[in-house]
């Protein structure tokens, strides 16, 4: 068996025991070699797709369209939903445009992102994607309407109910979703924004220092040593049956590595609270880094 079969068993062995589908890419910065597990399949994205975004915004910026110094005034009417940041904020609020954008990547703050979105839109974050070869990233409709969406759909209804919901909530089938990529688009990404190449590079040093701030721990993060942890730069990305994340593992010794890990429940064994997904997605991404560390 060599080593490539190897890694794809146990990563195999890992989402088999979470009872997950699994979809990995991992991609060495500096060597260029890679592996994947199914990394070619559409996939929904969930939050991850706020790379995306946040890419379309530095773009324009450097274009000179909007500054990030700009003040954005969040007034106290409704929000887009969400668990965090101005999603819950009750009161109006004014900061700057960087510091939506950092809302948006830290806390997965859904209506800094609608903030954004509105300035930027859907269809250009596709377009800037398209333009830097990566016809997979694709993004329709703002977080407001997933939400809602979501809302009506799992509304009332219990953990067997939510669990044949899944097998046609259109928003997380590959084909359908309102936002979705393959896991090699992803890390290709992340590719580009750490070579200065996906805007401006002063921007793409800000989008590095952003991803940096990302305050989940587990998922991705989870697969790999303390000491290694402070060093990661991510998005998670969450919906009912979906755990995702992505993003660069820097050891610090010149060694570095885009992963992007996609995974989506077994519709059987859906529960709401699902710590077996995360330490399987953590696992999977060590072992893909790993092999391209060795390479």
């Amino acid at each position: 068996m060599t080593r490539a079969e190897e890694v794809r068993r146990l990563v195999e062995d890992a989402f088999r025991s979470a009872h997950l589908q699994g979809f990995v890419h991992a991609r060495n910065l500096d060597t260029g070699s890679s592996w994947g597990y199914r990394e070619d399949v559409v996939c929904a994205t969930a939050s991850v797709g706020k790379i995306p975004i946040l890419v379309a915004l530095m773009q324009a910026v450097g274009a000179g369209e909007m500054t990030l110094d700009e003040r954005i005034h969040v007034g106290d009417g409704p929000r887009t939903g969400g668990p965090t940041g101005l999603s819950v904020l009750p009161d109006a609020v004014d900061l700057s445009l960087r510091a939506v954008a950092q809302l948006m990547i830290a806390i997965s703050d859904n209506h800094a992102t609608d903030i954004i979105l509105d300035r930027v839109g859907p269809d250009r974050v596709t377009a800037a994607m398209q333009t830097l070869g990566l016809p997979s990233i694709q993004l329709s409709g703002m977080i407001r309407d997933l939400y809602a969406r979501a809302q009506r759909r799992y509304e009332g209804a219990d953990d067997a109910a939510v669990g044949e919901l899944l097998r046609t909530d259109p928003d997380l089938q590959p084909q359908t979703a309102a936002w979705r990529t393959t896991p090699s688009d992803m890390t290709r990404l992340l590719q580009l924004i750490w070579a200065g190449h996906a805007a401006p590079p002063p921007l793409c040093a800000v989008m590095r220092t952003m991803l940096a701030t990302c305050a989940t721990t587990n998922g991705l993060v989870s697969g790999f040593p303390a000491t290694l942890q402070p060093r990661i730069a991510h998005k998670t990305g969450t919906l009912t049956g979906i755990r995702n994340d992505a993003g660069v593992i820097d050891d610090g010794g010149g060694h570095r590595c885009a992963v992007a890990v996609f995974t989506l429940s077994d519709v059987a064994h859906w529960k709401p609270q699902n710590n077996e997904a995360n330490e399987a997605l953590g696992r999977a991404a060590a072992l893909a880094v790993d092999y391209c560390w060795e390479r």
